[in-house]
Formats: structure tokens, sequence, C-alpha cells
């Protein structure tokens, strides 16, 4: 942030003491800011946001346009992605579920190392995301390809 800060001072042909002055923050504030003494405060963004005619996202590092704002998600789009995501995770469990049946021998002996990490990993593929899911069920195929059969 700071270095987008000290890049606008210098295409405006100011100086940092100018833009302090102005703004009514403490003449030592951009040299603290650089020498990680100290972070602008939230007031003192909002503020060289105005003062330089950008947004905050811009000052943040959020987006690279200087006059494009990040919209804030819809409640609605938010809610349906979330019931599609809690779907995919419960078809996932289905299918590791499937893969542990159909790789899991005679119940009646005592659990071999293997079992017992199918068995964790089936424990903890509610609290996955997406993309771990597929790890799991990758690492589910090598385990299920690497056992006797």
């Amino acid at each position: 942030m700071v270095e987008r800060i000290l890049e606008l001072i210098k295409e405006r042909g100011i100086t940092a003491l100018k833009m302090t002055a102005d703004l009514g923050l403490s003449n030592s504030a951009v040299t603290d800011w650089k020498k990680g003494k100290a972070k602008p405060s939230v007031d003192a963004v909002v503020k060289i946001a105005d003062y330089f005619g950008v947004t905050v996202d811009y000052l943040l590092g959020r987006v690279g346009d200087p006059n494009v704002e990040l919209i804030p998600a819809d409640p609605e789009k938010v809610k349906a992605h979330e019931q599609w995501m809690e779907q995919q995770r419960e078809e996932n469990r289905k299918a590791i579920d499937g893969l542990l049946k159909t790789a899991t021998p005679d119940k009646e002996q005592p659990m071999t190392k293997r079992e017992s990490l199918m068995a964790e990993a089936n424990k903890r593929v509610s609290a996955m995301n997406e993309s771990q899911l597929r790890m799991a069920l990758d690492i589910l195929r090598v385990i299920e390809e690497q056992s006797p059969q």
C-alpha cells in the first residue's frame, strides 16, 4: 500500500510533506510507513484515496485500476453457491464412502494401517473443500492401486 501511495505522490508531482499537511496527517507519517514503524489508519487510507481520486481497493492493492472498486457479493448468489458446495461435498462423501467400502477387507480382521488411514480420511471429509476432496480421491485411488488384491 505504501508503494502505491508513493507512486501517486510522484505521479502528481507533490511531496509527501505536502500530502500529509493537506490531509492533516503527521509530517513523519509517510516516513514511518516506509520504515515499517507504523501503518496508515483506516481513516488515513480513506483520506488518501479521496485526495488522489482513487479507490481504497486500489491503495490496498486489491485492484490494479485506480478507478475500480470491488463489488460486494450478492447475498443470494453467495447462498446459492454455499448450497451448491454442500451438495458437492455430499456427493464427494458418497464417492469416498463407496471407495472405502470396496477397498476395506473383511471387517473381522484388525484394521491395517491403510484401513486406519482411510477411516481417518472419511472422518475429515465433511470439512474439506472441493480441491481437497479431489486430492483425497486421488490419494484413495493410489492406495487402492497399491493394495494387494
